[in-house]
């Protein structure tokens, strides 16, 4: 179900001509690993969702993944919801990665309200 999900959303994003700016290969992404991103729109984690490689896991704060449309296509995608990132948080993501997956973290810790890049919390090091 995840591939079938992550091939249409790339069918939409290629069909209404989205545009990405990457300054790298995709294929030479590793595959594991953290993958930090900043946090300008609720589309974010849907569009990385659909063009990383690998099955990543996505840290997502609650706030965001209450967000209905977030919530909908996430839904075949692993995440771990957390609040402010407290330690048991931190330990459980530091494991998850330590076991090989790939995980995506947005550090400012929510959307940015004015297009800018907000503040980086500590706990994305």
């Amino acid at each position: 179900m995840r591939n079938v999900v992550r091939f249409l959303l790339r069918c939409f994003f290629r069909t209404f001509k989205t545009r990405f700016e990457l300054r790298f290969d995709l294929s030479e992404l590793p595959t594991k690993g953290v993958y930090i991103s900043n946090h300008v729109s609720w589309v974010d984690p849907i569009v990385l969702f659909a063009f990383l490689p690998g099955n990543p896991i996505f840290a997502l704060h609650g706030q965001l993944y209450r967000n209905y449309w977030v919530r909908l296509f996430m839904k075949t995608a692993d995440i771990m919801e957390y609040g402010n990132l407290d330690v048991p948080d931190l330990k459980n993501l530091i494991a998850t990665v330590s076991s090989g997956r790939l995980c995506m973290i947005f550090p400012e810790g929510r959307m940015t309200t004015n297009g800018n890049i907000m503040k980086i919390y500590e706990s994305a090091g």
